[in-house]
C-alpha cells in the first residue's frame, strides 16, 4: 500500500485529511479525533509511515483502520533465505533423509554423529587462540560431541 492509497483508505471511512504545506495531515482512526491528528509520509522502502500526535500508537491506528501492520508496506516482507549447503553437504542431508524413510537404513544416524564427531575433533584441534570468542567455540564443540556421543551410545542399544 502506498501513503496515497491509505488515504484514500481513510477517505473512505470518513476520515478528515488537510494538506499543511507537505504533510497530509487526516483525523485518527486510533481514537476519537475532533482535529486531524495523523501524520502519514512515505518511508524510503517505499512503506507507508504513521504519527498519531496524540499519542496512540501505529497498531491501534491500523487496527481502528481496519487493516494489518503488513498492509503499510509496498512489498512483501522479505522471507529469511535459507543458509545454502555446499553441493557435498547437501548430498549428504539429502542421503540421509532418504535413508530415514527406509526401514533397513535406520543405522544411518550413527554415520552422521560419528562425523558431527569428528568435524568437532577437528575444530577444536585447530583452536589456538586464548579468547573469550574461542572458549564460548569449544564449549559449543563440547555441546556437540556430547550429543554426538548420546546418539551413537542410542544407536548401539
Amino acid at each position: 500500500m502506498t501513503p496515497s492509497a491509505f488515504v484514500d483508505h481513510m477517505r473512505t471511512r470518513g476520515a478528515v485529511v488537510a494538506q499543511i504545506g507537505r504533510r497530509t495531515v487526516l483525523s485518527c482512526s486510533g481514537h476519537e479525533d475532533h482535529q486531524p491528528s495523523l501524520d502519514v509520509a512515505e518511508g524510503r522502502d517505499g512503506r507507508v509511515l504513521l504519527y498519531c500526535r496524540a499519542g496512540c500508537s501505529t497498531a491501534d491506528v491500523v487496527r481502528g483502520a481496519g487493516l494489518r501492520l503488513a498492509d503499510l508496506f509496498a512489498t512483501p516482507a522479505p522471507t529469511r533465505a535459507t543458509p545454502r549447503l555446499s553441493p557435498l553437504a547437501q548430498a549428504r542431508a539429502d542421503m540421509l533423509a532418504l535413508g530415514r524413510r527406509q526401514g533397513w537404513a535406520r543405522s544411518l544416524d550413527r554415520y552422521e554423529a560419528a562425523d558431527a564427531a569428528k568435524v568437532a575433533d577437528r575444530m577444536r584441534q585447530a583452536e589456538t587462540l586464548d579468547t573469550p570468542e574461542t572458549w564460548e567455540r569449544l564449549a559449543e564443540l563440547a555441546r556437540v560431541s556430547t550429543d554426538a556421543e548420546a546418539m551413537l551410545s542410542e544407536a548401539e542399544a
